[in-house]
């Protein structure tokens, strides 16, 4: 089969000329404005007409546009008098003749959580952020003003914003219940009080309550006498870490959790507000997102239409964005790769804890140098990758030796040992001879020394 081919389409007049095909589309015919001095078969030629004594003479001087002066697919337009040009770059170049690229085209990570890098005048940009994201490159996290925020799960609970904030869930603790945790239970669930503490309902206070041992205080009989500090009644939630602060105390919270006790989970969905362009498919990623383009599109939002020149079957791998100049392409790749189509890989080991950001289990902490890696574990966990736990459990039994209590410290259960005696269980002795009267003061009967 033969292909149609239109000899107009792309227009091949320039200076704004007019084309009539001729010849059953075979061959074409440019007519060329009358505001510019241009002609020739395709008015790129500069007419200068004079005139003598005899008979007029018409000379032809090349357009300065002929040349094609404009790089990077600069669209050339002579000027009134017809002896200079300017060009009209695209989107992502500036300069006389377009010769200069914008840091948007080949450095998309310039900003940051899924925002839109937008070229500005001679190599500027600025960072179109995602509502949740501000700063100048989108890297500070806005807490949301939804509708968790006008704190609506009461007693503690954890209030989860749901269909981009318009509805929310309670998460209620164990001891209420009802849409917004506001309706107490009457019954006392299993384990509610700690280190033998009775459980019974307060009619007055209308709320569970825990009867302590004489050697445990707090809300759950949980903190050992003598213990007590701003972050002993745990007030951190969803495993927020808590530090003393003067009188009081600050919360760090995890994952997207927020709010001053950590109560707020805030639905971190940045595809939920359909930034893929062109039929592009969104995928989160993070904090962020990723835009997988459709054919004949590029761009971190598929916002750049690549059918035109030699980007049109998309030959930059790995995400590298195709960049037509002249009769080839540039490729610019994203960090991690090299080369021509962006086909070689260059992470580094100093870079394998931000390729692999789970890399650490249960909260730690992946340092890496120029040849290894290593996790740096929270308390209570260890091993190569964290991935043990060596908290030790205050129940059923408790596991302290030699009269040791067992209470949780805010970050893992420890034992308290009596003087006398060390070790992570109590188990090591550390008595020496001279103290034998002191540690027994009654080991000699009926007044003796």
């Amino acid at each position: 089969m033969r292909k149609h081919v239109e000899v107009c389409n792309p227009n091949p007049c320039l200076n704004n000329g007019r084309c009539i095909a001729l010849n059953g589309n075979i061959d074409f015919y440019c007519v060329c404005p009358t505001d510019i001095p241009v002609g020739g078969k395709r008015c790129d030629q500069l007419l200068l007409e004079t005139t003598t004594t005899y008979r007029p003479t018409t000379l032809v001087t090349p357009s300065p546009c002929a040349s094609y002066p404009c790089l990077n697919n600069g669209v050339c337009t002579v000027s009134q008098f017809g002896n200079t040009y300017t060009c009209t770059c695209g989107a992502y170049f500036y300069g006389v003749r377009c010769e200069h690229q914008n840091r948007c085209s080949y450095q998309p990570e310039l900003c940051q959580n899924g925002a839109t890098c937008v070229p500005g005048i001679d190599g500027a940009y600025s960072c179109r952020c995602t509502s949740s994201y501000s700063g100048a490159n989108c890297q500070q996290f806005n807490p949301p003003t939804g509708i968790c925020s006008s704190m609506p799960c009461k007693n503690g609970a954890t209030c989860v914003a749901l269909n981009n904030n318009a509805n929310y869930h309670c998460t209620c603790p164990a001891a209420y219940t009802g849409s917004t945790c506001s309706n107490p239970k009457t019954t006392c669930p299993e384990d509610y009080c700690t280190n033998n503490g009775q459980c019974t309902f307060d009619y007055t206070l209308n709320r569970l309550r825990c009867a302590c041992p004489g050697t445990f205080s707090g809300q759950f009989c949980e903190i050992p006498i003598g213990q007590s500090n701003a972050c002993s009644s745990f007030p951190c939630f969803n495993n927020g870490s808590c530090t003393p602060a003067g009188g009081s105390f600050l919360c760090t919270c995890k994952g997207t959790y927020l709010g001053n006790q950590c109560q707020f989970r805030y639905d971190t969905k940045p595809c939920s507000s359909s930034p893929c362009k062109n039929g592009g498919i969104c995928t989160n990623v993070g904090s962020g997102y990723q835009c997988q383009c459709s054919p004949g599109f590029q761009g971190t939002t598929c916002e750049v239409n690549a059918n035109v020149g030699n980007c049109y079957y998309t030959p930059c791998m790995n995400g590298g964005t195709c960049i037509a100049s002249g009769n080839t392409f540039v490729c610019a790749c994203p960090f991690g790769y090299s080369g021509g189509r962006c086909e070689e890989q260059t992470l580094t080991p100093n870079r394998i804890c931000d390729r692999n950001p789970t890399l650490c289990k249960q909260g730690g902490t992946c340092i890496s140098n120029s040849t290894h890696f290593q996790c740096v574990c929270r308390p209570g966990t260890e091993g190569e990758y964290c991935e043990k736990n060596t908290t030790i459990s205050c129940y059923p039994t408790n596991p302290c030796f030699n009269g040791g209590t067992c209470y949780f410290n805010g970050f893992e259960n420890v034992c308290s040992c009596l003087s006398g005696y060390t070790g992570k269980r109590c188990e090591e002795q550390t008595l020496i001879p001279n103290r034998i009267c002191d540690i027994n003061p009654t080991l000699c009967k009926q007044g003796s020394t």
